[in-house]
């Protein structure tokens, strides 16, 4: 598959970020809805959402400042900590993903019924569909 996201001018790099997020869980929280599972076709996705997700916690101070360690050699119970904050931020992006998939569900189940027909999409196939199902726009996750 393939996700994407729409970048509004009036993004931030933390808000630039945490789409980046949520579009790399969609992948997997598309799977968990249609089939009650993921994949494990999604590593690199994981990998993408995990990296983002680190560098908002520590380079914007989500976290607080308990977590934030300018040196390289960190302890472990900060590392610990580190890891537990940045495992709840992904938890909560994908729920929040899962979320929106969920909500919009009668547009992408149109899109794909679509694109199986046609094979290939334009943009004005899918602007037709979008004008033809209710869309449902995400919350602020953070």
């Amino acid at each position: 598959g393939f996700v994407s996201f729409v970048q509004e001018r009036k993004n931030t790099l933390l808000k630039q970020k945490q789409t980046a997020i949520m579009c790399a869980l969609s992948g997997m929280a598309a799977l968990d809805i249609k089939f009650g599972a993921a994949s494990m076709g999604v590593s690199s996705d994981l990998t993408k959402a995990y990296h983002a997700a680190k560098e908002i916690l520590l380079d914007n101070g989500i976290g607080g400042f308990d977590l934030y360690n300018p040196e390289y050699d960190c302890s472990h119970s900060l590392l610990s900590k580190q890891e537990q904050m940045i495992s709840a931020m992904l938890h909560r992006y994908y729920q929040k993903a899962k979320g929106c998939l969920a909500s919009n569900r009668e547009f992408l189940d149109q899109i794909a019924i679509s694109l199986a027909q046609k094979k290939l999409l334009t943009g004005k196939d899918i602007q037709r569909t979008r004008q033809n199902c209710a869309l449902h726009k995400m919350e602020e996750v953070i």
